[in-house]
């Protein structure tokens, strides 16, 4: 019955200082495609833990969301981004932790596949 209490006490301490996680802020980027937009998402996690960063692809047809995460990391600054003509996006990181990314960013929708690539650049 101690133990259930100690853990008890430990979460009401940790819970508050923690938090939950929540979006502070998104940030809708316009692409040069149909359907298709990019959500850059940040959460602070609060004292314990670091700000996190995400980039999300969303596409959309017939009324349904597909989305597909291109790069999260911590403490991510993207300073610019760019579409070339032939359909690439180059981001411009300039500081933070990326740790995943992905540079083919594709759907599978309906027997078709639209796809893009993606450029992550040191401070350009």
């Amino acid at each position: 019955m101690k133990l259930a209490w100690r853990s008890l006490a430990i979460c009401a301490l940790v819970l508050p200082v923690a938090g939950c996680t929540k979006s502070i802020t998104v940030q809708t980027i316009n692409t040069p495609f149909k359907s298709m937009m990019l959500t850059f998402e940040t959460w602070e996690n609060g004292p314990l833990a670091s700000d996190r960063t995400k980039l999300v692809a969303h596409y959309f047809e017939k009324g349904k969301e597909y989305k597909s995460v291109v790069f999260d990391g911590d403490y991510v600054v993207i300073s610019k981004y760019l579409w070339t003509p032939q359909g690439k996006l180059i981001l411009c990181y300039k500081k933070g932790t990326v740790a995943n990314f992905t540079n083919q960013v594709g759907f599978s929708v309906d027997g078709g596949y639209r796809s893009f690539h993606v450029i992550l650049k040191e401070d350009c």
